[in-house]
This record gives C-alpha cells, sequence and structure tokens, in this order.
C-alpha cells in the first residue's frame, strides 16, 4: 500500500510542472496579403508573418502561437467572434474604428503605389486623375483613393474598378496591355520590389507613380479578452528588435520599421 502511495505521489509531482509549464495557444489571424503572408494551393503558408510567427514560438515557451486563415472582408467578423486573438500588422484605418481593440505601437511600415504599363506618351502624369482611369484592387482591402472603404458594391458604384484576390494577376492583367480591362493596379511597393528581383525583364515595363496611395503603418490588434495583451506582444516583439532578428525579416521582404525602431535597431 505504501509503495503504491509513493508512486502516486511521484506521478503526481511529475505531471505538476508540465501542467504548469503548458502554453497558452494565441491564435494569429491572417489573410492572403503579399509580401506578409500568402497561402499556396495545400493551405500553406508563407511570408514575413509566418517567419515572425515561428520567431516568437522559438524564444519562449508561454505563449504557443499558430496561424489561423481568414480573409480581407471575413477578419472583422472572425475577430468579433473570437475566432482568433491576434491579428498582425493591420492599419487602424482598415475598418477597425468601431470595434474595441488593443493595439500595439506601429511595428512595420510600407507603403501602396500605382502602377500601370510603360509607354512613350506616358509619364507621372498619368496618375493624376487616376480615379477615372480603369482600376485594379483586392477584394476587402481598404484604399486611400476610396477614403478607405471597402465595400464591393460602393467601390464598383464610384469607380471603374474591378476586384481581384490576387496581386499576381493584377500584375499580368497590367503587363497584358489590356486597358478596355485595367489601366491602373494599387500595389504594395514591398510586393514590387520582390517582384523585381524575380522578374526584372517585366519590372522594367512598368510605370510606378511616385506619390503613393497611402502609407502603411502597421500594427499588432490584440481582442482584449485574449490572455496576451498587446503590451506583452510588443514586449517579445521588442526582444526581436534589440538582437536583430526583426529588423531582418523586415528587411527580407522589402518592407521597413518605423524610424523610431529603426533608430534603436542594431
Amino acid at each position: 500500500m505504501r509503495l503504491c502511495l509513493s508512486r502516486a505521489l511521484i506521478v503526481i509531482v511529475l505531471w505538476i510542472p508540465f501542467q504548469v509549464q503548458a502554453a497558452t495557444p494565441v491564435t494569429v489571424g491572417a489573410y492572403n496579403f503579399n509580401p506578409l503572408i500568402t497561402f499556396d494551393a495545400d493551405g500553406d503558408p508563407e511570408g514575413l508573418v509566418v517567419e515572425v510567427v515561428a520567431e516568437l514560438n522559438r524564444r519562449q515557451q508561454q505563449f504557443a502561437f499558430e496561424i489561423l486563415r481568414t480573409s480581407s472582408k471575413r477578419r472583422f467578423e472572425d475577430y468579433r467572434l473570437g475566432r482568433y486573438d491576434v491579428i498582425l500588422f493591420e492599419s487602424l484605418n482598415w475598418g477597425w474604428g468601431t470595434m474595441e481593440v488593443d493595439a500595439t505601437s506601429v511595428l512595420l511600415e510600407d507603403e501602396e503605389v500605382f502602377v500601370a504599363l510603360d509607354k512613350p506618351e506616358r509619364d507621372q502624369s498619368f496618375f493624376d486623375q487616376v480615379t477615372e482611369r480603369r482600376l485594379l484592387a483586392i477584394l476587402g482591402y481598404h484604399y486611400g483613393f476610396a477614403d478607405f472603404d471597402a465595400d464591393e458594391d460602393r467601390l464598383t458604384q464610384r469607380f471603374d474598378i474591378e476586384m481581384s484576390r490576387s496581386q499576381e494577376r493584377n500584375m499580368a492583367l497590367i503587363l497584358a496591355d489590356r486597358p478596355s480591362v485595367a489601366e491602373v493596379a494599387v500595389m504594395p511597393r514591398s510586393f514590387l520590389k520582390r517582384f523585381r528581383q524575380k522578374r526584372p525583364e517585366d519590372a522594367a515595363k512598368l510605370l510606378v507613380s511616385e506619390q503613393p496611395d497611402q502609407v502603411y503603418h502597421l500594427r499588432g490588434i490584440v481582442r482584449p479578452a485574449a490572455t496576451l495583451g498587446a503590451g506583452a506582444l510588443e514586449a517579445l516583439f521588442r526582444e526581436m528588435i534589440d538582437d536583430g532578428t526583426y529588423p531582418g525579416i523586415v528587411r527580407r521582404y522589402g518592407m521597413r520599421l518605423p524610424e523610431l525602431l529603426a533608430n534603436e535597431s542594431p
């Protein structure tokens, strides 16, 4: 009897630390936003967000971050329903104003520009009345020229615009030189940088606006009810910034740190 009790106590003593040390799951909502994150045909993600999440998990054991796929249109409803805890790299201008959020300071910056096929008769003045051009945009995205209104019905009423789900498709339409279908696409500058690296000959055919449509000031957004608060998330980012890991990831994807963080990084 005494031996059985001893074994039971050993089991309890060994079991308790594992219970104490079990990581708290943190679900990270994500949708196609090249180069932040894209999902292939099998649903596997890649991009800056994937590398950041892997690094967050590598350097601590308190939280276990896991990516949950949503969509650009569905992300707000999924947030309201509590289907994810965190969404990384969102602008507060992108439809979050009516919701209760816990947000970090700005962690990442980029900008969106207008892209057209370069032709002899075209220069920067081609973009002067850009809202009168045949436009290509991404479904569910918020654009400066549209006053950050992402409603598809209102956009098609206001503009001659085609909504797509892929920057790659929009780029193919621009390069195809079909002005009756599309004249101007709106794209992140970071996407264009990576496009130039992969396809320099096609990139040389493009005319890119010097004036951006919008400048991204991107934050982490956390549900107030989540176990992980925005302050704790930002502290984890601070560790990655201080040792140079996060700045290195950002540079690889052609994006940039906010000036304050850039001045503090190694």
